[in-house]
Parts: C-alpha cells; sequence; structure tokens
C-alpha cells in the first residue's frame, strides 16, 4: 500500500499526494445510503504518466452498531450475540446514566481495556455492585449486571 500525504483544501475537499508514484488524488466527501456507512470518499487520480482521471468511491467513517438490552440482577450474555465483532470499542451506558463508559476489547489475545468509566462500575472481571466485561479466554467476551437491579443498557459498537 503506497503511503501518501493528505492536505486540507476545505471542510470537506482534501487532495493526497502518493509518495511512491507522485500521483495526485483529490478527495471530496458525500453521504452514504449504504447501511452502517456514514459517508463516502471519492477519490479522483490524476495519474502522473498518462494523465488519465479516474474517480473511485470507497466507504468512510462506519458507523457505530447500536442495540439495547435488557439484563436483570446477575443476568449475563455473550456479546458475540448483540455486537459484530470482538475487536473495537464498546460504549456501554445505562437506563438511569448512572453507569456509563467505554472499553476497548480484542477478541485474540482475550483482553479488555477501560477507556471510560464516569461512574466508576465498569469492571473487567466478575465483581459485584458493578457491570462487568469479562473476557471469556476464547476471544470472546460476557456482558453480566451485577448492578443490584434489572436495567436497559445501550451498547454502541466501533470496530471490526
Amino acid at each position: 500500500m503506497a503511503k501518501r500525504k493528505d492536505y486540507q483544501l476545505a471542510a470537506t475537499n482534501t487532495f493526497a499526494v502518493e509518495e511512491d508514484t507522485h500521483e495526485l488524488l483529490l478527495k471530496s466527501m458525500g453521504i452514504s445510503t449504504s447501511p452502517g456507512i456514514l459517508a463516502k470518499e471519492k477519490l479522483i487520480a490524476i495519474d502522473p504518466t498518462t494523465k488519465a482521471l479516474l474517480v473511485k468511491w470507497i466507504d468512510s467513517i462506519p458507523f457505530a452498531e447500536r442495540k439495547q438490552i435488557t439484563l436483570t440482577d446477575d443476568a449475563s450474555i455473550a456479546l458475540e450475540t448483540v455486537i459484530p465483532s470482538t475487536i473495537g470499542i464498546l460504549f456501554l451506558l445505562t437506563d438511569d446514566g448512572n453507569c456509563a463508559g467505554a472499553v476497548f476489547i480484542r477478541g485474540g489475545i482475550n483482553a479488555v481495556t477501560e477507556l471510560l468509566d464516569a461512574q466508576t462500575n465498569i469492571a473487567q472481571a466478575d465483581i459485584d455492585t458493578e457491570l462487568c466485561i469479562i473476557s471469556d479466554g476464547d476471544g470472546t467476551y460476557t456482558l453480566k449486571n451485577r448492578l443490584g437491579m434489572s436495567r436497559d443498557i445501550t451498547l454502541m459498537f466501533l470496530g471490526k
């Protein structure tokens, strides 16, 4: 894959220069109608040798997958049943707003990294009074409600 250096022209337009070929790429953003994609990026390439003009649309800026689930106290759910992948950032919010945060999950290495925990009640292990994200040891994860009562939980996932 060739390296390129991007330059900003305007709020939604940029141009790039491929470092290997010195090919000029003009970029413009457009709104996508594809599910799960926020925008498309139009690349207009000018070949430095033939001076040919090529236009290509590529997907850009994926939407976060959003799900709402209900878990009673001490209930759990396998995350792979509600999110499309186990590599990415998982945002969590309970219906009362008292539990909000984000974790980075990395399927292949069975790791949960806390990125944000506004109320300090998201745990990476099975701990009472917490909303728990537990690595199952096989690249999958379990979400467990240990908050003491039933909760509606909104999950938003951004990842592969």
